[in-house]
Order: structure tokens, then sequence, then C-alpha cells
């Protein structure tokens, strides 16, 4: 048998001062029934008590008492059933007395190679009753919610999953003699075909069947079915040179119960020409679709085409066989007929270069890259063009043994300019510095970690219709945390120190937690 005890102590001051105290508990024990077999069986027991105090308002105070349960199961065959108990009650003095309780089940069957069947089970309850406040109007809520999951497996390329949903509401406001109930029933049937390889050929299919009805008490609700099929093929003309195509069929209809509405949509798409041309470092593509919809209020047509190449070189040094460097360029020209009768053109083009060096104790990692983007005849709140510019830098050095110590930094930079004439500018500043040292002052059992870490975003509008607009935003948040960890035999102490900065104001949190373990730890 095996376990642990745990007490931790937080204290936190920012804009409320924050005192909690939380004991937890959990032990596992291992059954066998036959030699070969494993029985697990895992109990948590935890209790915390918080106590919040504003400078200005009312203070709030909170305990919460949860217990786990988790057991798992393997048999010869190697097929798992696990399952797992939850419940949690939380006591609030504003806000009352809130019950949330979980019960997942599961199991992972295998008869032979090519046949499988993983299902599961979840049932989630929260119950949540504000009586002790006068202006809450007395509410009382409770929320049940069961999910039903299983895919089976009948050969190496094909399976079905099926997943079923059902949320029920219940609302009443004791005070306002009133209630509320909603019902959400959810079904997801789906086949999926993966490709089957045939000489130079490829086929694959999927298939998905979907509902959904929502009810209400007051009369209220709505419903939705959802089909699409769909099937693939390719051909491999050679090892550089590829053909795609695609043709999916769906269909939708909606109805709702409290406008009296009723559509249906069916649509036909179909990708007639996809040609994949590569080498040993170059990939260009081809790809041009089509799709036809249906709805009562008459039909539409969409034409969407992609034209573009993709360029990976890597290069090494005969001086330095420890350095790599690698370059990326990317380009591709859309072009997309939507329904609302506009057309969206637009051309990428990405450039990145990555250097990687790797020594004895130290590696150096860098990134930069550089994005255009620009569409054309766009709606007037859509983007019209856009630049990005990225750099990150990265290196970790090991100074001895037990000390090591890691920086990051990264710079982002995007600039949009939209129809309407609206600029907008970001920028980011992000960054870290970490030292660990496992064998603080040489004294074996102790450690320390300490880390910083600084966020920065810079932004601009300006432009826009009248051409008078202009405006900025900063923030900033800089934590610096800290961690000492002292263990001695069974017994595992640890205090955690962590200072926060935001524009808002400072904030500092210390923690203190002890854990004591037994058994076979």
């Amino acid at each position: 048998m095996n376990g642990d005890f745990t007490l931790s102590l937080l204290e936190s001051q920012g804009d409320y001062k924050n005192s909690s105290a939380s004991l937890t508990g959990s032990g596992e024990t291992l059954f066998s029934l036959y030699p070969t077999s494993r029985f697990p069986f895992t109990a948590t027991l935890g209790l915390k008590s918080s106590e919040r105090r504003r400078s200005f308002g009312e203070n709030d105070s909170l305990t919460t008492l949860s217990l786990g349960l988790e057991q798992r199961y393997r048999t010869l065959g190697h097929d798992i059933y696990q399952g797992e108990l939850y419940a949690e009650t939380n006591d609030s003095r504003n806000d009352g007395i809130e019950q949330r309780y979980r019960l997942a089940l599961s199991a992972d069957n295998s008869w032979s190679e090519h046949h499988a069947l993983k299902s599961s089970y979840n049932f989630t309850r929260r119950d949540s009753s504000r009586l002790k406040v006068a202006d809450r109007r007395g509410l009382i809520e409770q929320t049940d919610t069961s999910r039903f999951f299983s895919r089976y497996r009948f050969n190496p390329q094909a399976s079905f999953s099926n997943e079923s949903f059902l949320s029920l509401f219940d609302e009443e406001q004791r005070y306002a003699n009133r209630t509320r109930t909603e019902r959400d029933w959810q079904q997801n049937n789906s086949l999926l075909w993966r490709p089957l390889k045939y000489k130079r050929w490829r086929l694959s299919g999927f298939g998905r069947l979907a509902t959904r009805e929502v009810d209400t008490s007051d009369g209220g609700g709505a419903k939705r079915d959802t089909l699409d099929l769909g099937t693939g093929v390719s051909y491999d003309y050679s090892t550089a040179l590829r053909f795609d195509g695609q043709l999916s069929v769906g269909g939708r209809r909606d109805n709702e119960q409290t406008y009296a509405t009723h559509n249906e949509r069916l649509g036909v798409s179909y990708r007639p020409v996809a040609i994949r041309w590569r080498t040993y470092d170059y990939n260009r593509f081809a790809r041009a679709s089509v799709r036809n919809s249906r709805e009562e209020d008459g039909s539409s047509q969409q034409l969407a085409g992609s034209l573009g190449h993709a360029l990976t070189r890597e290069f090494n040094f005969s001086f330095a066989e420890d350095t790599r460097m690698q370059f990326d360029q990317q380009f591709a020209s859309n072009f997309d007929s939507r329904a609302d009768s506009t057309d969206d053109k637009s051309v990428i083009h990405r450039v990145s270069l990555t250097f990687r060096r790797v020594e004895p104790g130290v590696s150096s990692f860098l990134r930069t890259s550089v994005e255009d983007q620009r569409a054309f005849d766009v709606l007037e709140a859509d983007i019209k063009e856009a630049q990005r510019y990225y750099l990150q830098v990265n290196r970790t050095s090991t100074l001895s043994r037990y000390r090591n110590w890691e920086a990051d930094m990264t710079l982002e930079y995007l600039d949009e300019l939209r129809e309407s004439g609206e600029n907008i500018s970001r920028s980011y500043a992000r960054g870290y510095v970490s030292y660990v040292d496992n064998r603080l002052l040489n004294v074996r059992s102790l450690s320390f970690r300490s880390s910083l870490r600084l966020n920065k975003k810079y932004e601009t509008r300006s432009g826009g219709r009248d051409q008078n607009l202009f405006d900025d935003e900063d923030e900033y948040e800089a934590s610096w945390e800290n961690r000492l960890t002292y263990r001695v035999g069974r017994l595992e102490l640890n205090s955690d120190l962590t200072a926060f900065k935001r524009d808002g104001g400072e904030d500092y949190r210390f923690n203190v937690r002890a854990r004591r373990y037994f058994g076979d730890f």
C-alpha cells in the first residue's frame, strides 16, 4: 500500500487578500486475482478552507471538501477497465452551497490485431443553492450531463464511432416562483475508411450523420440534422508527382420552434484537380475545388483554388559539425468565391531561417521569419494587407552535473491594414530566464529553482473611415517565481514565493507545502 499526506498554506496579496489552507491525502493499494493480474485502487480525500478579504466591499469565505475514488483493472488479454468517482462540496458565505459529482467509466478491448473496441461513459452533476443571500432570488440550479462514446475498429483501415450527449438543466427561483428546464440531446455517427493501397492508387472515404435537439419548458426549441458523405482518390504517377481528387456530398436541415422557421441546405463539392510535384527539397502544388449549395431562398456556387510552392533546404558546415541551418520558403496564391457575391483573392509569401548549434553542455537556437499577406476584393472589415516579423532566440547551458540555466526571448511585430483604411500595429515581447540547482549549498536533498518571465504588448490603431482615429494600448506583466524543495526520507517540504507586476498593480503569492509519504514510496 502506498500513499501520502499533503498540507499546504497559501497567502497572496493583490486587489484582495487571500489566505487558504488545504489538507489532502491519497492512498493506493493493489489486488491480485491471479499472479499476472493487477487491480489497483486509489482514494483521495481533500479539505480546503480559504478567506478572501477585499479592501472595499464584503468579504467572502469558502470551504471545499472533496473525495475521489479510482479503480483500474487489466486482464490477461490486455483488456483495460477503469472507473472513477469524484464528489466535491463548496460552501461559500456569499454564493451559497455548490455540489459537484462525476462518474467516469471506460473500457478498452482488443480481440485480435484487427478488431478493437474503445468505449467510455461520463456523468456529471452540479447542484447550486443560493439561499443565503436574499438578493440572489433564492436561485437553485441543477445540471446533469451524460456522454457516451465508442469506437469500433473492424479492420486496419476502417472504424466506426458513435457519440451521444445529453444535458438536462433545471432552474428554480424560489422567491420569484419561477421554474425553467432545458434539454439538449446530440448524437454523432461517423465512418472512416483510411486509404487502401492498390499499386499506385489510394482510396479513402468517410460518412457522418449528426442530430441535435434542444427543448425548453417555455415552448422553444430547435432541431438540426446533418449528413456528410465523401470519398477520395489518389494516384502516384511517380515518386515526385501525385494526383489527388475528392468528392463530398452533404445536407443540413434546421427547424426552430420559437420562430417557426424551416431551412434546408444541400451541397455538393468536389476537387477534380489536385497536383503535387515534389523533388528533393522542393514541393509544388495546385488545387481547385467547386461547391454547389441549394437553400430555400435559392442556390449558390463557390469556387476556390490555390497555387504555390514550398522550399526547404538544410545547410551543413564542414568547419562546424555541431551547427545546422535550415531555410524555408512558402508561396501561395488563393482564390475563393463565396456565397455573398464577393471574390476573395489573396497572396501569401513566407520566408524563415532556423539556426541550431549543439555543443557539449551548451545548446543554441535561433529562428526568424517574415510573412507578407495581401488580399483583394474583400469586405470593409476584412484584412487587406498584413505583415508579420518574428524572432526567437534560445540558449541552454549546463554549468555542472546539478546546475543548469535556460534563457529564451521572442520578439514579434504584426501590421494589418483593413479595407476600411484602419491600420493596426501590434508588438509583442516575451522572455524568460530559468536557473535550476539540484544540490543547493552542496546539500544532496536541497534543490532550488528560479524563473523570471516578462510579457509586454503594445497596440496602436489609426486611420479608419474618418482618418482621425488614433488609439494605443500598452500591457505588460512580469513574474518572478522561486521554489525551494527539501526532501529527507519520506518527508518533503516545498516553499514557493512568486511576485507579479501588472498594469493594475502588484501582487505576491507565498505557498508552503509539506508532504509525507508512506508505504513503498
